[in-house]
């Protein structure tokens, strides 16, 4: 909904020059799942959101950067689920 309402503002023209929009629920710690699990639905959320994001906005996507951030800092192992174990 947030990348729908930055394509309408770039196609009305304003000028918009900066946008931003995030989407949470990352910091799951356990449970991941492999091709199924949270992880996985979260990736697979946000690169349809993308996706979707291209295919509004067509050639206007010539003049479009996106970028992507993430913060992440867990351990290769499942480190429980206790907010002082940051591994």
């Amino acid at each position: 909904q947030r990348l729908r309402a930055i394509a309408q503002l770039i196609k009305s023209g304003v000028g918009l020059e900066v946008a931003f929009a995030d989407i949470g629920g990352w910091d799951t710690h356990v449970n991941q799942g492999g091709a199924t699990g949270q992880l996985a639905q979260r990736l697979t959320d946000f690169s349809d959101s993308i996706a979707a994001l291209v295919r509004d906005l067509g050639d206007r996507m010539d003049d479009v950067v996106i970028l992507t951030m993430s913060e992440f800092g867990r351990m290769a192992k499942e480190n429980g689920n206790a907010g002082t174990d940051h591994g």
